[in-house]
């Protein structure tokens, strides 16, 4: 289910950076919320028998047609990074865990999704002492920036809106590295 010629893995588009190890997929959500139903239950047919009952318990949870789309997407970008990085999914997607902060877990990786809405994520690298954490962020360009309520009272003067571009690079960042800790 896992080789090359896997429609579903041409679907996840992975990101590896030369420079370092991380490596990034993003598979991108159906339009139409029928075809995220289908897409649904082609990807807990197939990645249900990887994942543990406690990962599937977490997955079925979702049960809004775009989100629940967007969780299984972001297991099979993790299944894409898994490879990337020269891993074999069908052996470490059944080590997938949470924290108790809710963060995912994979032993000796360090792992983060993101769901921007019209997209999943997931990032991947070796666990060392010097990267435990990893933190990703995804948000949709055309979306409404977050309000200026969402940045701490000192980090932006009273009165002071900042362009929607850069309101939306600072929540990006923010969450990025509220996952990382």
């Amino acid at each position: 289910v896992w080789g090359e010629g896997n429609p579903l893995l041409r679907e996840a588009r992975g990101f590896p950076s030369p420079q370092q190890t991380v490596h990034i997929a993003c598979c991108p959500l159906p339009a139409r919320d029928s075809a995220c139903r289908e897409l649904t239950a082609l990807l807990s047919a197939e990645l249900s028998p990887l994942l543990s009952s406690a990962q599937r318990a977490h997955l079925t949870a979702f049960r809004q047609t775009r989100a629940a789309c967007s969780r299984w997407l972001s297991r099979l970008a993790l299944a894409a990074c898994l490879r990337g990085a020269g891993a074999a999914p069908e052996l470490w997607l059944p080590f997938l865990g949470r924290r108790d902060s809710g963060a995912p877990c994979l032993p000796d990786w360090s792992v983060s999704f993101s769901h921007s809405g019209k997209a999943a994520f997931a990032a991947l690298l070796p666990a060392t002492a010097e990267n435990a954490c990893l933190g990703l962020d995804a948000e949709d360009l055309a979306g409404p920036p977050p309000a200026d309520t969402a940045f701490a009272p000192d980090g932006l003067p009273r009165g002071v809106s900042l362009p929607a571009a850069e309101a939306l690079r600072r929540w990006t960042l923010k969450e990025s590295l509220v996952k990382a800790t």
